[in-house]
């Protein structure tokens, strides 16, 4: 197994956020 870099949390961190957005979105829309 591979360690994660420093770089590889910061992408998976980045990519967390904007999907934690879309879902907040798709909900707020949901909601409305």
């Amino acid at each position: 197994m591979r360690r994660f870099t420093n770089e590889d949390l910061q992408l998976l961190d980045a990519l967390a956020i904007e999907v934690y957005r879309e879902h907040v979105l798709v909900a707020d829309l949901t909601l409305l």
